[in-house]
């Protein structure tokens, strides 16, 4: 009897010793205890904490760091990884553009990094005269419910492809942005 007491005690010390090594060895597994709600990484579904992905999915309203003017874009996040947007400005009298797409992917703990194109449409003819491509890095604060970030883009002619490395942009821009995510609870 105590031989298969001893047995049991190393097979046990053994399989909870590999299954800490093999959690602690892979950090986005590793448990950073309550608080943390991204905690277990992209790979953990438990109940408790969630995908990161579908914590995240939703709409969010963002408005630019330009402090000039006053710009807003509503941003939407699918669980799958598609980018929906609009812009506050698009259909300003000097220049039009078209809402975006794009797809984005987790790049940090609580951070994305999308890449979206849009369309920059003549305000008379309603035509479009260029593709826009645009990297965006989204962080998120702890709860989910805020976010902050950069964004920088170019604009390419129609007959360019916009990720084409030796293709020559017509012009470029960047900015920040602060924003909120849109929930039910507006309290």
């Amino acid at each position: 009897m105590k031989r298969h007491a001893v047995v049991l005690a190393v097979v046990l010390t053994s399989v909870f010793g590999l299954g800490a090594v093999d959690t602690y060895a892979d950090p986005a597994r590793r448990w950073s205890g309550p608080g943390w709600p991204d905690a277990y990484g992209p790979r953990h579904r438990g109940p408790r904490f969630g995908n990161f992905a579908q914590r995240i999915a939703g709409t969010y309203l963002i408005r630019d760091g330009d402090a000039e003017t006053v710009s807003l874009r509503m941003i939407s996040l699918s669980a799958d990884g598609n980018w929906s947007g609009t812009h506050s400005h698009q259909q300003a009298p000097d220049l039009s553009f078209s809402d975006q797409h794009g797809v984005w992917k987790r790049s940090g703990r609580r951070e994305i990094t999308a890449s979206v194109l849009d369309f920059g449409v003549d305000p008379a003819t309603g035509r479009a005269t260029e593709v826009v491509r645009a990297r965006y890095v989204m962080t998120f604060s702890r709860d989910l419910r805020e976010v902050s970030g950069e964004y920088a883009g170019e604009a390419f002619a129609l007959d360019q492809d916009p990720f084409d490395p030796e293709a020559v942009p017509i012009s470029g821009f960047d900015n920040t942005f602060t924003g909120h995510r849109l929930t039910v609870d507006l309290d």
